[in-house]
Protein backbone atom coordinates (compact mmCIF):
# COMPACT_ATOMS: atom_id res chain seq x y z
CA UNK A 1 0.00 0.00 0.00
CA UNK A 2 1.09 3.26 -0.65
CA UNK A 3 -0.42 4.98 2.93
CA UNK A 4 -0.43 2.52 5.59
CA UNK A 5 -2.87 4.78 7.70
CA UNK A 6 -5.76 6.41 6.39
CA UNK A 7 -4.74 10.22 5.19
CA UNK A 8 -6.71 13.15 5.58
CA UNK A 9 -7.91 14.37 2.42
CA UNK A 10 -8.93 18.08 1.96
CA UNK A 11 -11.38 19.89 -1.20
CA UNK A 12 -11.26 23.00 -2.49
CA UNK A 13 -13.98 24.34 -3.71
CA UNK A 14 -14.35 26.81 -6.16
CA UNK A 15 -17.12 29.58 -5.96
CA UNK A 16 -18.81 29.46 -9.63
CA UNK A 17 -21.17 32.27 -8.80
CA UNK A 18 -17.58 34.20 -9.04
CA UNK A 19 -16.75 32.21 -12.64
CA UNK A 20 -20.47 32.50 -13.66
CA UNK A 21 -20.48 36.19 -13.53
CA UNK A 22 -16.84 36.67 -15.05
CA UNK A 23 -17.75 34.52 -17.79
CA UNK A 24 -20.40 34.88 -20.14
CA UNK A 25 -19.34 31.71 -22.47
CA UNK A 26 -19.91 29.47 -19.43
CA UNK A 27 -23.53 31.48 -18.82
CA UNK A 28 -24.34 30.74 -22.18
CA UNK A 29 -23.80 26.78 -22.14
CA UNK A 30 -26.67 24.58 -22.28
CA UNK A 31 -27.87 21.07 -22.16
CA UNK A 32 -29.81 19.43 -24.94
CA UNK A 33 -33.00 20.58 -22.76
CA UNK A 34 -32.15 23.93 -22.93
CA UNK A 35 -31.30 24.10 -19.60
CA UNK A 36 -28.54 25.86 -18.75
CA UNK A 37 -25.29 23.56 -17.66
CA UNK A 38 -23.69 25.99 -14.88
CA UNK A 39 -26.00 27.10 -12.17
CA UNK A 40 -25.29 29.64 -9.03
CA UNK A 41 -26.01 27.18 -6.60
CA UNK A 42 -22.37 26.23 -5.48
CA UNK A 43 -21.28 26.85 -1.99
CA UNK A 44 -18.58 29.54 -2.01
CA UNK A 45 -16.02 27.90 0.62
CA UNK A 46 -12.30 30.13 1.43
CA UNK A 47 -9.94 27.62 1.81
CA UNK A 48 -7.31 29.63 2.79
CA UNK A 49 -9.81 30.97 6.01
CA UNK A 50 -9.34 27.48 7.48
CA UNK A 51 -6.43 27.74 9.99
CA UNK A 52 -5.80 24.39 10.97
CA UNK A 53 -2.65 22.83 9.12
CA UNK A 54 -2.62 20.29 6.59
CA UNK A 55 -0.73 17.40 7.25
CA UNK A 56 0.59 14.51 5.56
CA UNK A 57 1.04 14.52 1.66
CA UNK A 58 -0.10 17.24 -0.36
CA UNK A 59 -0.98 17.37 -3.90
CA UNK A 60 -1.88 19.97 -6.54
CA UNK A 61 -2.43 20.18 -10.14
CA UNK A 62 -2.68 23.30 -12.32
CA UNK A 63 -4.28 25.55 -9.36
CA UNK A 64 -1.64 27.51 -7.64
CA UNK A 65 -0.87 30.05 -10.43
CA UNK A 66 -4.58 31.17 -9.33
CA UNK A 67 -3.00 32.21 -6.21
CA UNK A 68 -1.66 35.99 -5.28
CA UNK A 69 1.91 35.91 -3.42
CA UNK A 70 -0.13 36.74 -0.13
CA UNK A 71 -2.33 33.21 -0.56
CA UNK A 72 0.69 31.51 -1.97
CA UNK A 73 2.35 32.54 2.09
CA UNK A 74 -1.02 31.88 3.78
CA UNK A 75 -1.13 28.46 2.14
CA UNK A 76 2.20 27.76 3.12
CA UNK A 77 1.35 28.28 6.32
CA UNK A 78 -1.68 25.85 6.34
CA UNK A 79 1.06 23.06 4.36
CA UNK A 80 4.27 23.52 7.35
CA UNK A 81 3.20 20.80 8.87
CA UNK A 82 3.25 18.37 5.87
CA UNK A 83 5.75 15.42 4.91
CA UNK A 84 5.54 15.81 0.78
CA UNK A 85 4.40 18.73 -1.33
CA UNK A 86 4.15 17.97 -4.73
CA UNK A 87 2.71 20.27 -7.49
CA UNK A 88 2.82 20.42 -11.13
CA UNK A 89 2.01 24.13 -12.79
CA UNK A 90 2.85 26.06 -15.92
CA UNK A 91 6.47 26.98 -16.43
CA UNK A 92 6.63 30.59 -17.33
CA UNK A 93 9.25 31.01 -20.03
CA UNK A 94 9.12 32.34 -23.79
CA UNK A 95 9.45 28.87 -25.14
CA UNK A 96 6.02 27.78 -23.72
CA UNK A 97 4.56 30.73 -24.61
CA UNK A 98 5.59 30.07 -28.18
CA UNK A 99 4.31 26.78 -27.54
CA UNK A 100 1.24 27.98 -26.44
CA UNK A 101 0.58 30.40 -29.09
CA UNK A 102 1.10 27.80 -32.18
CA UNK A 103 -1.33 25.23 -30.65
CA UNK A 104 -4.04 28.17 -30.76
CA UNK A 105 -5.59 26.98 -33.75
CA UNK A 106 -6.10 23.28 -33.09
CA UNK A 107 -7.79 24.41 -28.98
CA UNK A 108 -11.12 25.79 -27.83
CA UNK A 109 -12.29 28.93 -27.36
CA UNK A 110 -11.98 28.94 -23.54
CA UNK A 111 -8.73 27.52 -23.58
CA UNK A 112 -7.11 29.86 -26.18
CA UNK A 113 -7.59 32.48 -23.41
CA UNK A 114 -6.74 30.24 -20.52
CA UNK A 115 -3.53 28.70 -22.16
CA UNK A 116 -1.55 32.17 -22.16
CA UNK A 117 -2.93 33.23 -19.27
CA UNK A 118 -1.89 30.71 -17.32
CA UNK A 119 1.57 30.14 -18.56
CA UNK A 120 2.38 33.80 -18.06
CA UNK A 121 1.05 33.38 -14.10
CA UNK A 122 3.25 30.12 -14.14
CA UNK A 123 6.20 29.63 -12.31
CA UNK A 124 9.71 30.09 -12.63
CA UNK A 125 12.49 27.63 -11.12
CA UNK A 126 12.71 29.19 -6.97
CA UNK A 127 10.22 31.24 -7.22
CA UNK A 128 7.08 28.77 -5.77
CA UNK A 129 9.53 27.73 -2.80
CA UNK A 130 10.21 31.12 -1.60
CA UNK A 131 6.36 32.20 -1.94
CA UNK A 132 5.37 28.73 0.06
CA UNK A 133 7.48 30.39 2.67
CA UNK A 134 9.95 26.68 2.60
CA UNK A 135 12.98 26.73 4.34
CA UNK A 136 15.98 24.71 4.96
CA UNK A 137 13.94 22.27 6.50
CA UNK A 138 12.48 21.17 3.41
CA UNK A 139 14.52 19.42 0.51
CA UNK A 140 13.17 20.77 -2.69
CA UNK A 141 13.82 19.33 -6.56
CA UNK A 142 12.07 21.12 -9.23
CA UNK A 143 11.83 20.01 -12.42
CA UNK A 144 10.94 21.81 -16.18
CA UNK A 145 9.79 20.01 -19.42
CA UNK A 146 9.89 21.34 -22.57
CA UNK A 147 6.33 21.08 -23.18
CA UNK A 148 5.66 23.98 -20.31
CA UNK A 149 5.66 21.77 -17.29
CA UNK A 150 7.25 22.67 -13.92
CA UNK A 151 7.34 19.66 -11.49
CA UNK A 152 8.18 20.82 -7.49
CA UNK A 153 8.63 17.93 -5.36
CA UNK A 154 9.23 18.90 -1.54
CA UNK A 155 10.02 16.35 1.44
CA UNK A 156 10.67 17.21 4.95
CA UNK A 157 14.27 16.27 6.00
Amino acid sequence: TIAPTPVPTYKCNICFQDVLAANPYLRQQSDDNGEPLFQNDYECIDFLEEERSINGVVVGTFVLHHFEEDSLYRLGRRIAGADLLAFVEPLRSRWALAEGYALIPFVGKVTRHDMIASIRAGFLPGELPLALGLGNDWEVKETTTLTGGYRLLARRR
